[in-house]
């Protein structure tokens, strides 16, 4: 189970980076370089999927790749594939432990109760004028950061991913936005 769970992750994540990505260097199955081209390196991540001998000389490469292109990356390494050698390598290369994350899951399979409030509104549509706003208040980000951001999602979303975005309203104020990308029976929330 946890295995499965593990393989739909990686799934949900490969569509969405792949959607929001101008360039992605694939290395078979075992890993993925997303480029976006933002200045976030949370936003071009190195992605290992299986423990590799070849790790290093991969690395290799999108460390040079990334200093020639002036981009900003990480590496993700999910805790069950990671091991002495892989640690030892990342070391080597000066790469150092930034943060860990947890990915969850539900599963949708009843229907729920929503809260209803009077001024409160939830809008999904392709204008992310006012989905942007919430996150770049969330995420401290400036104009320039703003603007190159919704421009990889209009790439999504002319790409006819499936991407959905919603934000939430206070009245005629936008709080809360989220995006939601849906790829065969996975569904993932990014952005919240």
């Amino acid at each position: 189970m946890l295995n499965d769970l593990i393989q739909l992750f990686y799934q949900s994540e490969d569509f969405f980076y792949r959607a929001i990505s101008r360039e992605c260097l694939d290395f078979e199955d075992h890993a993925s370089f997303y480029i976006t081209g933002l200045r976030s390196e949370y936003l071009n991540p190195f992605t290992l999927r299986k423990n590799i001998p070849t790790f290093k000389k991969i690395l290799t490469e999108c460390t040079n790749f990334a200093q020639n292109q002036n981009i900003k990356w990480i590496v993700t390494i999910s805790q069950y594939i990671m091991d002495k050698n892989l640690e030892s390598t990342l070391n080597q290369m000066s790469f150092k432990l930034d943060s860990k994350t947890t990915p969850m899951f539900i599963v949708l399979n009843h229907d729920d109760d929503i809260c209803q409030n009077n001024h409160l509104i939830i809008n999904m549509n392709d204008n992310l004028n006012d989905w942007i706003t919430p996150l770049s208040e969330a995420f401290e980000s400036n104009f320039e950061q703003t603007g190159l951001y919704k421009q990889v999602r209009y790439k999504a979303l002319n790409n006819k991913n499936n991407f959905y975005h919603f934000t939430l309203y206070d009245n005629s104020s936008p709080i809360a936005s989220l995006t939601l990308s849906i790829n065969n029976i996975i569904a993932r929330i990014d952005n919240v």
